[in-house]
């Protein structure tokens, strides 16, 4: 089993699971009260299990830009996408970041997917793209939350507040090479930050000052219902090598006018027709907690839950998975099946908070 520069701490201070190979956090206060910290203040999550790849060379912006079915040429420095590998047939391998760092690339990729990704982004490198796998030489953390800018500022000494989102750059601090990205898979305003160095003390020493500096840790747990209550998808539930990005309702990461890609001649034909399912909202108006794989109903079945869970901010069962298109307006009632119990609920559009309260949009009012 696989153990992070954190895991020390973990082991103290968490309930430890496998997840990815990984011996993760799944909580440390509680899941509740971790998720309502990153909503109202500021959370830390340690994501060092997430891969992490280098990819440079003459080819490399070709070689990305022909990987996924967004524009990768035309990413500026220090600006990062999020996408997805696809495969001939459109379907999804994996769902990333990439981040332009000047010459070079940073390639955020799910933990469970780095081997498959490896071998897929190798078969399919006829650029002379150097691949670098940097996943064990470095650490990855998350701190996401309102407060997240103000926690950061005070801790690394340096201004945030105006950095853009999906902007990264490279700071050399007294505590080490950092890369710090305003990234986030909660919903929440955030950063993500990849300390490179092959070193566990220097992950723990800025784990610790971020604690310090008024941040709750956090475990896969909360990361789970945010990432939920968010519209987000996880891997392996919401997304898998089946499902394109147009039958994921992720039509928003294909670029229609860039030139020949991995899958585009699926993704071209499906952008131009109408999509046979969607991917929806579900929300609870009767008692229970929707969970994979439930039936939605419509008197006859109309769908199915890929992900479900309580939420700790609505207080009550949420859901997301995929129905045939007719089904897929907001508003509609339709009856979830759990346990053989047919349980009212209504079709709704993600994120499941109110925006003018929660989430990232909320701090351009500010």
């Amino acid at each position: 089993m696989k153990r992070t520069h954190l895991y020390v701490y973990h082991k103290e201070h968490a309930n430890i699971v496998e997840f990815a190979g990984y011996e993760m956090p799944l909580w440390y206060s509680g899941i509740s009260a971790e998720h309502l910290a990153v909503r109202n203040s500021c959370g830390i999550f340690d994501i060092s299990h997430m891969g992490r790849l280098i990819v440079e060379g003459n080819g490399a912006t070709e070689f990305l830009d022909y990987l996924v079915p967004s524009n990768v040429l035309g990413l500026h420095g220090g600006k990062g996408l999020y996408t997805v590998l696809c495969n001939e047939s459109g379907g999804i391998i994996d769902d990333i970041i990439i981040y332009r760092l000047g010459d070079k690339f940073l390639v955020v990729v799910n933990a469970a997917n780095l081997d498959k990704d490896l071998q897929w982004m190798s078969s399919k490198n006829n650029f002379n793209a150097r691949i670098t796998d940097i996943t064990t030489k470095s650490s990855m953390l998350a701190v996401q939350g309102p407060d997240a800018s103000t926690v950061l500022q005070k801790t690394l000494g340096i201004e945030l507040s105006t950095m853009a989102r999906f902007n990264i750059i490279e700071q050399n601090l007294q505590i080490g090479n950092l890369l710090i990205a305003r990234t986030g898979y909660t919903g929440e305003d955030g950063f993500e930050l990849v300390i490179n160095s092959d070193r566990p003390e220097k992950a723990l020493a800025l784990w610790n000052k971020i604690i310090s500096a008024d941040s709750l840790p956090c475990g896969l747990g909360a990361r789970d219902t945010l990432r939920l209550e968010a519209g987000l998808c996880l891997y392996g539930q919401d997304l898998n090598d089946k499902i394109t990005p147009v039958g994921a309702s992720l039509s928003w990461v294909v670029s229609k006018a860039k030139g020949k890609y991995v899958g585009k001649q699926v993704i071209d034909s499906q952008m131009k027709s109408k999509a046979m399912v969607s991917r929806v909202g579900i929300e609870m108006i009767g008692e229970g907690i929707p969970r994979k794989d439930h039936g939605i109903y419509r008197g006859s079945k109309i769908g199915e839950i890929t992900s479900g869970t309580f939420s700790p901010l609505l207080k009550k069962g949420i859901a997301v998975g995929y129905v045939s298109s007719e089904h897929s307006s907001a508003g509609l009632e339709v009856e979830i099946d759990i346990r053989g119990r047919r349980v009212p609920a209504k079709v709704v559009k993600p994120p499941f908070y109110d925006q003018t309260l929660y989430g990232w949009k909320r701090i351009k009012k500010d």
